[in-house]
């Protein structure tokens, strides 16, 4: 069941919520923005990256993250990263949140992204077998993406 909470910092969120931190969930949609936000970082999450942002970011175990993911099929949030584009003039997608700061893409798939280029080298390396040169000389052809400061 989806919810529709305007979100700000984790101690907001849990003010709308009982106080047992088990019900504290993981993940909400925002209806009017059609977007799932990590409750526990306020970070916009597109529903195909939730399984690894819930892995990576929390360590949340498999069980709990499909349990998770489950309540939001058919949800219609956005999907992709590229799905949460920043608003005109470089605002922030979503009003309540911070404003984007520029960060890196990769190179040659366009779900990764970050605001750290030692995470941006390292998963050109791992995943595509591009030194930092190439890395570098790539971001320089495309626009800088941006994304919500955590």
């Amino acid at each position: 069941m989806a919810t529709n909470w305007i979100l700000s910092t984790p101690a907001s969120i849990a003010n709308y919520l009982q106080q047992d931190a088990i019900a504290l969930d993981y993940i909400t949609f925002v209806a009017s923005e059609k977007v799932t936000i990590c409750t526990r970082c306020c970070t916009a999450v597109p529903v195909m990256g939730l399984d690894t942002h819930l892995r990576i970011a929390h360590h949340v175990p498999s069980k709990l993250r499909r349990m998770t993911i489950a309540r939001f099929d058919g949800v219609p949030a956005a999907q992709f990263f590229n799905d949460l584009v920043p608003g005109q003039g470089g605002s922030t997608p979503l009003l309540y949140f911070p404003p984007p700061v520029p960060g890196f893409c990769c190179p040659r798939c366009t779900d990764f992204k970050t605001i750290n280029w030692g995470q941006m080298r390292r998963h050109a390396k791992t995943e595509h077998d591009i030194s930092a040169s190439e890395c570098v000389q790539d971001q320089s052809k495309h626009t800088v993406c941006l994304r919500k400061r955590t």
